[in-house]
């Protein structure tokens, strides 16, 4: 590549021209002092001699300072350029210093973002998983959580011919099923079954959707898999409850409507028919209570109203109150209130509805003849912390070990197929007794019955 020429004098071109310029000078002040010299002894004057040699000694004396000038504006404009090019050079220093400091802290930038989406992908609950038509690119560790298999498990397997039963060979389904929806222009979301490293079959809700720009079926794709299985419970459960409720109204209903079609038909009775009506709308009302108070409970919606009271009066209200009705039903309801008083720290009306709630799912319980009985005491065995203990006992049936774990479900004596007497009493007290800081258990004997035991802290004398 031709260099640019240099428009600047050389050293060389200015010490010739000052070289030339000062010999004019000398040559024409010999001239002109030999010539002085010679006329000064002869008496002559030669002006014209004279004058042209005063004309190349000024010539030569312009030249000289013109060049003197000259090398002064080129020794001027080099130092110019040489300041411009020292400032331009700086200026490009600092902006390269500027872009390093900007292109390191982008990337520290960059780093913290990748770290921080890294993070993020690794405490989701739901699988993230990334793939192309030849293997997994990447897996987060909610997937080995949900279905057991490991990352190395999903690497070291190549999509394009899986092992049908291996998760890869599961993903390489499900990218079908995906892959055609996105062939269609859209995503796809759907149930999927997976098979679990233990053999166990998880229901998983899926998203899928391609990540190219392109959104083409081969390209990579983006799958977010969830645990659909507690939420399928959850719906059954609500199917269940519908359903119960809908069989515990139901059932009062029509025992309404059969007294009423045998009160038009047997008016003398009018007192035993309006009785059995009014005992079956008191059993809607508190079904229809216990309802709202499960949505309350569910909400986070209850208010207790605690106050200091002795928890043996609490147990002789509810069983004073509850007695016409186990005398109704031939059981004995018994309670024993001595000893020293304790007190305890709780809303009033929620205590009495849960000492009340036992004894009705006792007494119901109970064989004809049978026997509940309350106790009141402290619990021996609280480890240093003092709780007051409420035991309802009956002697009627056993329940079975699938009962015992279901127990404080609600509707579960209904859908046991057992005699129901408040079918969500036990759910409820168990919620009330746990905002209160206790709690309750329940145990079956074959010989002796069910026993329930509700804990609450007990308060210092």
């Amino acid at each position: 590549m031709q260099q640019p020429k240099d428009k600047r004098p050389s050293s060389h071109r200015i010490s010739l021209n000052l070289a030339v310029g000062l010999l004019l000078i000398l040559l024409a002040s010999l001239l002109l002092a030999g010539l002085i010299i010679g006329q000064v002894r002869s008496g002559q004057s030669d002006f014209s001699l004279m004058v042209l040699l005063l004309g190349v000694l000024a010539l030569g004396a312009v030249l000289t300072v013109m060049l003197v000038f000259d090398v002064r504006r080129q020794a001027g404009a080099s130092g110019q350029n040489e300041t411009e090019l020292r400032r331009q050079n700086a200026d490009l220093v600092r902006a390269n210093n500027d872009l390093q400091s900007q292109l390191s802290g982008r990337a520290s930038e960059l780093a913290d973002e990748r770290t921080q989406s890294k993070a993020i992908l690794q405490s989701m609950s739901e699988a993230v998983v990334v793939l192309d038509s030849e293997r997994v690119r990447y897996s987060n560790r909610a997937l080995t959580r949900l279905t057991g298999f490991s990352g190395d498990d999903l690497t070291s397997k190549s999509l394009s011919a899986p092992d049908a039963v291996s998760l890869a060979g599961q993903l390489a389904h499900l990218r079908e099923i995906v892959s055609a929806a996105i062939a269609q222009g859209g995503i796809w979301q759907g149930p999927f079954k997976l098979n679990m490293k233990d053999g166990k079959e998880l229901d998983v809700a899926v998203i899928g959707l391609p990540l190219d720009a392109g959104a083409t079926p081969s390209g990579q794709m983006l799958l977010l898999i969830r645990d659909n299985s507690q939420e399928k419970r959850l719906q059954s459960q609500r199917n269940t409850f519908v359903t119960n409720a809908s069989h515990e109204l139901r059932t009062p209903l029509s025992n309404i409507k059969t007294r009423l079609y045998l009160l038009r038909k047997q008016p003398e009775k009018m007192d035993e028919h309006l009785a059995v009506m009014d005992e079956m709308a008191a059993h809607m009302q508190q079904l229809l209570e216990e309802m709202l108070d499960i949505g309350r409970f569910e909400r986070g919606a209850v208010m207790l109203d605690r106050d200091s009271v002795v928890l043996q009066e609490l147990v002789s209200e509810a069983v004073t109150g509850y007695q016409p009705r186990a005398a109704r039903r031939s059981v004995t309801l018994e309670s024993d209130v001595t000893g020293p008083p304790i007190k305890v720290l709780v809303d009033q009306k929620r205590m009495v509805q849960v000492i009340t709630n036992l004894i009705s799912n006792a007494v119901n319980h109970s064989p004809q003849e049978g026997h509940v009985d309350v106790h009141v005491m402290l619990d021996p065995n609280s480890n240093g912390r003092k709780m007051a203990c409420v035991q309802v006992q009956d002697n009627g049936m056993a329940l079975s070990p699938e009962m015992l774990a279901h127990v404080f479900q609600p509707f579960t004596n209904a859908s046991m197929g057992l005699v129901s007497g408040t079918v969500l009493g036990l759910s409820l007290t168990k919620e009330i007794v746990e905002l209160h800081g206790g709690d309750i258990k329940v145990e079956s004997d074959a010989q002796k019955g069910t026993l329930y035991t509700v804990r609450l802290p007990a308060l210092e004398n």
